[in-house]
């Protein structure tokens, strides 16, 4: 955060859970990404990830792909 960092023990549901006040989305079962934090989509064949700034990327799993695309963070793939 802007006033710095902590270490916190907990599951990432637990983490997810308490961020009510800041607008993300699980990406991969160990990443939960801010939509602020968003500066692209990388694609490599059929693997995604979200260019954050700072130049980290974080993996999309398959399995989220449909979540992120209804939420607008990725572009519609149909033609």
């Amino acid at each position: 955060t802007p006033r710095g960092s902590a270490l916190v023990l907990m599951s990432l549901g637990q983490a997810i859970a308490g961020m009510t006040d800041l607008e993300g989305l699980q990406t991969h079962r160990s990443w939960w990404v801010a939509r602020r934090a968003v500066e692209g989509v990388v694609e490599d064949g059929r693997n995604l990830r979200l260019q954050l700034s700072g130049g980290l990327e974080a993996p999309i799993s398959r399995a989220r792909v449909g979540e992120l695309r209804a939420q607008g963070w990725l572009p519609d793939s149909r033609p």
